[in-house]
């Protein structure tokens, strides 16, 4: 009984937080603003108990000890927290966090452009079981033109995505065609991320010799059960078959007489599996990666710089509201008072020394935030710019040969949209 949550391939724990990270800002919204998992780290203070010696010693002098242990903790956040942020502070700043689509948008400026056109037949139009498979790739209701639109997604997401073929199973074989056509009993293809296969095998020649995927345990309940926990179960396909492996806990049977484990692993068992005559494993790569190599797993977006860049713009951007927040308001400059902040009731102020000055307010100039937000919008045109999603820097020339430099990149995005495509 393998512990397949324990077993995954090297690539596979090299690429996890990488994929989930293109998954996140492909899918933009909620999985950016408020994603479901560790996103990154921070320091934390931890508030230590000061002694006879340091309990009424001024926080603001330097020669003043930190009160504080700065620990490393996780956060479901893509923004970068401050070395010294508080929790609440850090907190804050996400609610107000804005997202600027760069990945996202880049992904289907590419997607319109090779999806403009609908694939050619050699043959002619579709016709018979050929035409019913392409109104229905999925048995979902899925079309072909949909079906290739989710596949250059998600090849624009993750470098590649993993088509599989696969056709229903009955319990008794039909005695007839029209049986089968009744009953809708007949290929279909369905996608798979690169995240649903933690483990495979690949042959010297880069085919598969078998691949694990996983895939939600469906569990019935009645309008009044509360959902159960969300398990995992796996399939695994050969070139001479299948095998489906659900864990232990989903099984029905007596756990009266088993000792229960306490790592925290999960047993897994064959609860169905059956042949295949194809001769091999029916899932076939849709690669869009950089790196261009067939047989290579460990991949990621053509565009996966821009997506760094998404980033970047995304912690940019709350920067960036963090210093129209602290000029929003002039603050009163209260003078012959103690340096620091000053309590006026509902108003803030701070104090000086120097008592031959009149109360002013301090106003700080828009110049520092301006400049910010122009360099953000210039990395995110330069960007655009390098991976072909932008307009043709000749536009903005007026040289001479302008109109010969527009046509080159033209042609270069054509050439790598054709070589996508």
């Amino acid at each position: 009984m393998p512990e397949f949550d324990s077993i995954q391939h090297p690539d596979y724990e090299r690429m996890y937080s990488r994929w989930k990270f293109a998954r996140a800002f492909s899918r933009g919204g909620i999985h950016v603003l408020d994603p479901d998992y560790a996103a990154s780290t921070g320091l934390v203070g931890v508030p230590v108990p000061g002694d006879a010696d340091t309990a009424g010693a001024d926080p603001g002098l330097a020669e003043t000890p930190s009160r504080y242990n700065w620990v490393s903790r996780s956060y479901n956040s893509f923004l970068w927290k401050h070395q010294r942020e508080l929790d609440e502070e850090f907190q804050e700043r996400q609610k107000r966090a804005i997202h600027v689509p760069l990945f996202q948008s880049m992904g289907n400026t590419f997607s319109a452009g090779i999806l403009r056109k609908p694939p050619k037949y050699v043959t002619g139009p579709p016709t018979g079981q050929w035409k019913v498979y392409v109104n229905d790739v999925d048995l979902s209701g899925t079309n072909m033109d949909a079906y290739r639109r989710l596949a250059l997604h998600g090849g624009f997401t993750y470098g590649a995505v993993y088509g599989v073929t696969d056709r229903p199973s009955f319990q008794q074989e039909a005695v007839s065609l029209g049986e089968q056509l009744a009953r809708n009993e007949r290929p279909y293809s369905y996608l798979v991320t690169p995240l649903e296969i933690p483990d495979w095998e690949i042959d010297t020649f880069g085919e598969f010799v078998w691949v694990r995927i996983a895939e939600p345990l469906y569990q019935p309940r009645s309008p009044g059960d509360p959902p159960a926990a969300v398990l995992t179960q796996y399939r695994v396909w050969y070139r001479d078959g299948w095998e489906l492996y659900w864990p232990e806990e989903a099984l029905d049977h007596d756990d009266s007489n088993s000792t229960p484990k306490t790592d925290g692993s999960t047993n897994y068992v064959v609860v169905a599996g059956g042949d295949s005559a194809l001769g091999r494993v029916p899932i076939r790569k849709l690669n869009l990666s950089k790196e261009g190599q067939r047989h290579n797993m460990a991949v990621e977006s053509p565009l996966s710089d821009a997506l760094d860049a998404d980033r970047y713009a995304l912690n940019g951007m709350s920067e960036l509201d963090e210093m129209e927040r602290s000029q929003a308001f002039a603050i009163l400059f209260v003078p012959g008072q103690r340096k620091g902040g000053l309590d006026l009731g509902p108003m803030r102020a701070i104090g000086g020394e120097d008592s031959t000055m009149a109360p002013q307010y301090i106003s700080p100039g828009a110049e520092l935030a301006d400049a910010k937000l122009r360099r953000i919008e210039a990395k995110l045109w330069a960007f655009k710019q390098f991976e072909g999603a932008g307009r043709g820097v000749a536009e903005f020339s007026k040289e001479e040969r302008s109109g010969e430099a527009l046509n080159i990149e033209t042609e270069d995005k054509r050439n790598q949209m054709a070589l996508w495509s």
